[in-house]
């Protein structure tokens, strides 16, 4: 949970998740208030969105491409800081499996890689890299509540530090 920092520093690409998410209002580059919309968990319960934007995350482990998360969701209760897999897809990127990493390209026969991301045990996968802030102002926007689209939040990630030994 957050504030406007989150204790966890990576983005997890996830296949169930409808919309990209962030605990963390310093993330996003552009940022739109919204009136509060329930985010759905997978138990039936849920937290509120309140903001609308786009977070820019530059890649690292020596992959220079910034992959551009659009309408992702503030979520400051969320508990992780999740990337759509369905979205990159809609959007028209290709994710590829292999040797226990995630390839996010702009197509399935590019060589060009726009992002990496490596499995960890729980079978989640994490993107090698870090959000590139440009804040805009926010301001709010009128929605209605129905206008946007439900995902659903994973629990906090035991073992931590484990993780974070393993992903370095």
């Amino acid at each position: 949970k957050s504030d406007n920092t989150s204790p966890i520093p990576w983005f997890h690409i996830d296949s169930g998740s409808s919309v990209h998410i962030s605990p963390s209002k310093e993330d996003f580059c552009s940022l739109e208030s919204i009136p509060p919309h329930p985010i759905r968990g997978v138990n039936g319960s849920s937290i509120p969105a309140i903001g609308r934007g786009t977070i820019a995350i530059r890649m690292g482990k020596g992959h220079k491409g910034i992959l551009r998360l659009v309408d992702a969701l503030y979520v400051p209760s969320a508990s992780i800081r999740l990337i759509s897999a369905g979205r990159l897809d809609k959007e028209g990127l290709a994710i590829v499996i292999e040797n226990g990493k995630l390839l996010v390209k702009p197509s399935v026969n590019s060589s060009h890689i726009t992002a990496v991301a490596k499995r960890l045990q729980n079978n989640l996968y994490v993107v090698l890299g870090s959000p590139q802030v440009r804040r805009q102002n926010t301001r709010i926007i009128p929605l209605s509540p129905n206008s946007l689209p439900v995902t659903h939040v994973l629990p906090e990630i035991p073992n931590l530090p484990s993780l974070i030994d393993e992903v370095n």
